[in-house]
């Protein structure tokens, strides 16, 4: 099962669509905050789940969910709450006693991968602003309940 994970797309939903054309098979589309209606310009026949950020004030997403995916419970938070920019102990703490082995979370503009005591932490930083040679996605394959989480780049 594939999801492509987008974050702070700012409303640039075409950046979005892009990346979803690279990768038809996706199941699932999970937006990280910061521009979660985004989502409303493209059609896909993959699921779209989304959680609002700091900047997605009047959206009716909530802050944070528990997803499963293909048997991998998954906590999703656009992170802002959890002060990610400032370093990920309190979103680890606050995923572990949740009991999940992928925590996504976005915020930071920045790529972000850390595998540590059976937690992924994953940000696919930001498909809206353009670092290191592209916008930025994130890709996670589960299968058979292991976990494969990249980042994509769009130019």
């Amino acid at each position: 099962m594939k999801v492509l994970i987008f974050s702070d797309s700012h409303g640039k939903a075409e950046n979005m669509l892009r990346a979803v054309k690279l990768h038809p098979d996706a199941e699932y589309i999970v937006h990280l905050g910061d521009g979660s209606g985004d989502s409303s310009f493209f059609d896909s026949c993959a699921v779209y789940i989304a959680v609002r950020g700091n900047c997605d004030m009047f959206s009716l997403y909530p802050e944070v969910s528990l997803e499963k995916f293909d048997g991998v419970l998954t906590l999703i938070s656009h992170g802002h709450r959890f002060f990610v920019k400032e370093g990920t102990s309190v979103y680890e703490a606050y995923a572990r006693e949740r009991g999940v082995k992928v925590a996504l979370f976005g915020h930071t503009h920045r790529r972000f991968l850390l595998y540590r005591d059976g937690l992924y932490l994953f940000n696919p930083g930001s498909i809206s602003k353009y670092e290191d040679g592209g916008y930025s996605y994130g890709i996670m394959n589960v299968k058979d309940g292991s976990v494969l989480l990249s980042h994509g780049m769009i130019t």
